[in-house]
């Protein structure tokens, strides 16, 4: 008699912790990671709130152009997008309160600036717009290129954990209830993201440094910094 079994469950088991002083993923000097162009961001956070001046509270940076790039950054409870003048805008308010959240953020290329929309535990909450646009490679002097590092560098970082990163280079916003999942995260295989940390699904310890998996069709994996093998946690959204 032959067992006929589904398809494997997905599982989501452990998110990445950071200690907010020097942990982060290194994505490499050759990332494309949100690099020009329209494209969609989405992960869990589960962090406390930052202290200080927000350019001191790194979420997401560049490899340098003329240094590192700080501009998807924590003040308070809220993440920020802070424009080449130092201008902060919210785009995900009251998210760092040690709870976890989602947080999707859709970058649309619009004439001579860009706009931002952020989606919050599954509602839309900020759309902004921005004083330039991101540029691949950092053509014409562009100040933005891809996210090379994810958790801080440069900086204070995350006090917490981040879970399941994902970007495409679309709008994913109509796949918005697929990806919430009514706070519960879920497969996103079958929305073919481009890049897609499960954040401890797949990943190795070398006895120094993770390597995460790229599960998405990038190929692109991550290496921690100055991360233990404890900081792979057992807590998830």
């Amino acid at each position: 008699m032959s067992i006929r079994r589904g398809p494997p469950t997905f599982k989501n088991t452990y998110s990445m912790d950071f200690d907010g002083v020097d942990d982060y993923l290194d994505l490499g000097s050759g990332s494309t990671v949100a690099d020009g162009g329209q494209f969609t961001l989405s992960f869990w956070i589960k962090s406390a709130p930052a202290t200080g001046s927000n350019l001191n509270n790194v979420l997401f940076t560049s490899e340098p152009y003329y240094n590192l790039n700080r501009f998807w950054v924590m003040s308070g409870a809220n993440i920020q997008w802070v424009t080449i003048n130092n201008v902060p805008k919210n785009i995900a308010v009251g998210v760092l309160d040690n709870t976890w959240h989602h947080v999707m953020i859709i970058w649309n290329p619009d004439g001579a600036n860009s706009t931002i929309r952020s989606y919050i535990d599954g509602a839309n909450e900020a759309n902004a717009t921005t004083d330039f646009r991101y540029a691949p490679g950092w053509n014409s002097g562009a100040y933005q290129g891809p996210i090379n590092f994810i958790g801080g560098k440069g900086g204070k970082g995350v006090i917490g954990s981040i879970d399941e990163f994902a970007v495409w280079n679309d709008d994913q916003s109509s796949n918005l209830s697929t990806i919430y999942n009514g706070g519960t995260p879920s497969n996103l295989a079958s929305l073919n993201p481009t890049t897609w940390y499960r954040m401890g699904e797949k990943a190795t310890y070398d006895g120094t440094n993770w390597t995460l998996v790229d599960q998405g069709s990038g190929g692109n994996n991550g290496t921690s910094a100055n991360m233990n093998l404890i900081d792979r946690v057992p807590n998830t959204p």
